[in-house]
């Protein structure tokens, strides 16, 4: 997989990139996305809720507990980046942004395994190495429409 072009990045508290290609829009954090939906029998920890993105319902997820980091509870800086995956969409709740970062070849290291599931290179040129996601291999083997109404 190439890794080169511009990626959104972001804090978890670690710094994490996607590419900006799968964005669709970057929306201010809205309390009830994170609380409308946790705890429900049947759902993943990690799907904190649901949004309404231009009349379809998506799920809302800490990006940090699907990758095995600790949750965050919403603060003004978290955002809701609504991306696609697939054939889908979803929100990926993060704890602020950082900017839109470009790598060419040679910038990035493609990990060897020791990595969160998702996670395909490492940047490690600055003073906090970035971490790129790939969000296909991320929600490989999740149906995110499912997320939404799973009972």
């Amino acid at each position: 997989m190439k890794l080169v072009g511009k990626y959104l990045t972001f804090r978890l508290p670690e710094e994490f990139g996607v590419r900006v290609s799968c964005i669709h829009e970057i929306r201010d954090v809205v309390t009830r996305e994170f609380t409308q939906q946790t705890g429900q029998p049947g759902r993943p920890q990690w799907v904190r809720g649901a949004t309404n993105w231009q009349g379809k319902i998506i799920p809302v997820v800490d990006l940090s507990l699907k990758l095995g980091l600790p949750g965050q509870e919403p603060t003004q800086q978290t955002l809701v980046v609504v991306a696609e995956v697939g054939s889908n969409l979803v929100g990926l709740a993060v704890g602020g942004l950082r900017g839109v970062v470009t790598f060419g070849e040679g910038d990035v290291t493609a990990t060897d395994g020791d990595e969160p599931q998702g996670v395909v290179g490492i940047e490690k040129g600055r003073s906090a190495p970035i971490k790129l996601l790939d969000l296909k291999a991320l929600f490989a083997g999740v149906e995110l429409a499912e997320l939404v109404f799973a009972e």
